[in-house]
């Protein structure tokens, strides 16, 4: 049994009076939320708060009154984690509103959040991170590729209104993937009311950003003593551009990297989540190699980078993952027609920017060998600048005969 379903069996009994909440209910409203609950919640702050087990119910029903996976990736067992919530006395008396989806294709935007409202009054904002469709993928590219990116302004915006709105209790910000990176860059932007009445919040496994500026800014301190990061200790999406020190390694029951960015998957043990001694040696390879291949990027390459990937992805004419697996030989050929739609420069250019990448990757399996973890800051300095200067080589030799 998933660790997050034993949590919700072993402690759904008890109220948030008799069990405080905790980092693992953070986790469980997380994964919750990557069920479309907005199709049966309130989607307004001023509308009226719907019990967690009405919606469950709702939403169960919208669904033929079966259990269906919400995407080709996205963990399958969501709507069971949310019928099973809904049955326990501790969730049944959360409320649910504000349940916000916004979707576009120009601009790339797949943003969702919803806010649950705890018996005592705390507004527990919520993030998703990236649901089935291609144009949510397409903004995790953007992650890496920009500073900012649509769904950080809708964030903030959220969070603000929600201080506006609703008057009354504490917050706590939370989300997991890129919702744990929109959660910290709403509560960084968000307004001055809005960060004071935030008392945790919360970062599971979310990428970083495309610089560490915030790391000196004036907000990010006042929320450090408030803030948790979590990742897995063999990190993989956590580990990726800038982020901070301040984390906590958690055990995954999943071996794999990628797989171990699955919340059910981290394990629990009394109703706490079981801590890891430190990055594992593969998640260390992992952050040795992200941070030269991702945050070496120049303008130029970062607008080639949105553009090959955009029009590639669009070519395949399906709007979600699941889309795509259901129509994979008429996805696959608009893929590679939209790829082939590019002239040669422009595809050696794209093709230049990932030069040099297996070296990094090399040097930092070979550094963890020779090295403790943490990291000495100018290694990491030394290393990107390395990279960098060494791909943009390689993209001015090719430029320069194409």
């Amino acid at each position: 049994m998933a660790a997050l379903a034993e949590y919700i069996r072993d402690f759904g009994h008890l109220t948030f009076e008799e069990k405080p909440f905790c980092d693992e209910d953070n986790i469980a409203l997380c994964e919750a939320f990557y069920m479309d609950i907005e199709r049966a919640a309130p989607n307004h702050f001023e509308d009226e708060p719907m019990p967690f087990d009405v919606m469950a119910n709702k939403m169960f029903e919208l669904n033929g009154n079966k259990n269906v996976p919400m995407g080709l990736i996205l963990n399958k067992s969501v709507s069971e984690t949310v019928m099973a919530m809904g049955k326990t006395k501790r969730f049944a008396e959360v409320k649910v509103t504000a349940c916000r989806a916004v979707y576009s294709e120009e601009p790339a935007i797949q943003f969702d959040a919803c806010t649950f409202i705890l018996p005592d009054g705390t507004k527990v904002i919520t993030y998703r991170g990236t649901d089935d469709t291609l144009m949510g993928w397409f903004e995790d590219v953007q992650i890496f590729t920009q500073k900012k990116i649509p769904s950080h302004k809708l964030a903030a915006e959220y969070l603000s209104e929600a201080d506006e709105k609703l008057p009354d209790g504490d917050f706590i910000v939370t989300g997991h993937s890129k919702g744990g990176n929109l959660a910290l860059y709403a509560a960084l932007n968000c307004t001055q009311s809005a960060r004071d009445r935030i008392v945790t919040l919360y970062n599971n496994d979310g990428p970083g950003f495309a610089n560490y500026d915030y790391l000196e800014s004036k907000e990010y301190k006042e929320l450090l003593p408030r803030y948790k990061h979590f990742m897995p200790a063999n990190g993989f999406f956590g580990v990726m551009l800038a982020y901070d020190s301040d984390y906590e390694t958690i055990k995954s029951s999943r071996k794999l990297p990628p797989f171990a960015h699955d919340l059910t998957s981290w394990q629990q043990k009394d109703g706490e989540l079981v801590l890891a001694d430190g990055l594992t040696p593969m998640g260390k390879i992992n952050d040795r190699a992200f941070n030269p291949i991702f945050m070496g990027l120049n303008d130029e390459q970062s607008e080639l980078f949105d553009k090959v990937a955009y029009t590639v992805l669009r070519g395949t004419g399906q709007k979600g993952l699941l889309d795509v697996a259901k129509n994979a030989p008429s996805s696959i050929s608009g893929a590679v027609k939209a790829w082939q739609s590019f002239d040669d420069e422009t595809k050696e250019d794209f093709i230049s920017i990932f030069h040099g990448s297996l070296d990094v990757i090399k040097l930092a399996a070979r550094t963890v060998q020779e090295e403790t973890f943490p990291v000495m800051h100018q290694r990491i300095t030394n290393v990107v600048r390395m990279f960098t200067d060494l791909r943009q080589k390689e993209f001015v030799k090719v430029k320069a005969t194409a």
